[in-house]
């Protein structure tokens, strides 16, 4: 293999990497402005007059640019949670998927705000998400000793049947014996319906590959 063939494959994928990584973060605060700007349309009910409704308005939208509909409403939320907390400016600087994450934790504060500090590491173009999630986790709780963070990086998009599966799946493992406290904290909750669901799973298909093994 020729050495220059190499070094040109890997300096053309290290050119490449660069430019999709350089869009990416266009991207992340372009999201944000684009959701700061439809919020104004939204508040000042600049659409109307020239559509039937706002949800007429962000259909056009989504379909003259070929933008998720579902993704906007998530976007919109997020800029509308972070209203009085985070700077416009700020939000672009962040990018959408980081202002996600301090909306997710200014709504479990009870609107309660978000920490400056937690703020300025989200506008750190070196700090990513999972690092902004564990950031937030360590400032507003105290982890038990003999333990370490964990992202499962379970966010992602459903059908209302999906969501009802889910509901009802989560809300199971909550109830059977012996019940989850509802007193303990609600990430504490999260963590055992999914202990629970991991345990069930394993006790079922281990066991079944054992026995279908001769063991």
């Amino acid at each position: 293999m020729s050495e220059e063939l190499a070094l040109n494959a890997l300096n053309k994928v290290n050119e490449l990497a660069e430019k999709l990584g350089q869009a990416e973060a266009v991207l992340e605060g372009g999201y944000a402005e684009l959701a700061t700007a439809l919020l104004a349309v939204r508040e000042n009910r600049f659409w109307q007059g020239k559509h039937e409704s706002w949800g007429e308005y962000l259909n056009s939208v989504s379909e003259t640019y070929n933008l998720g509909r579902a993704q906007l409403y998530h976007k919109i939320s997020v800029v509308k949670e972070l209203q009085g907390v985070v700077e416009p400016q700020h939000l672009s600087e962040m990018g959408i998927a980081k202002a996600g994450v301090l909306a997710d934790a200014h709504r479990a504060s009870g609107g309660a705000g978000v920490p400056k500090e937690l703020i300025a590491r989200a506008r750190d173009e070196k700090v990513t998400v999972k690092q902004l999630k564990q950031a937030i986790a360590e400032a507003t709780h105290a982890a038990p000793e003999d333990t370490g963070w964990i992202d499962l990086g379970m966010s992602f998009y459903v059908t209302e049947e999906e969501r009802k599966e889910l509901q009802e799946a989560e809300k199971l493992a909550l109830s059977v014996d012996p019940p989850v406290s509802t007193t303990i904290k609600d990430f504490m909750q999260k963590k055992e319906v999914a202990l629970r669901w991991a345990r069930e799973f394993l006790a079922t298909y281990v066991q079944k590959e054992e026995e279908d093994a001769g063991f």
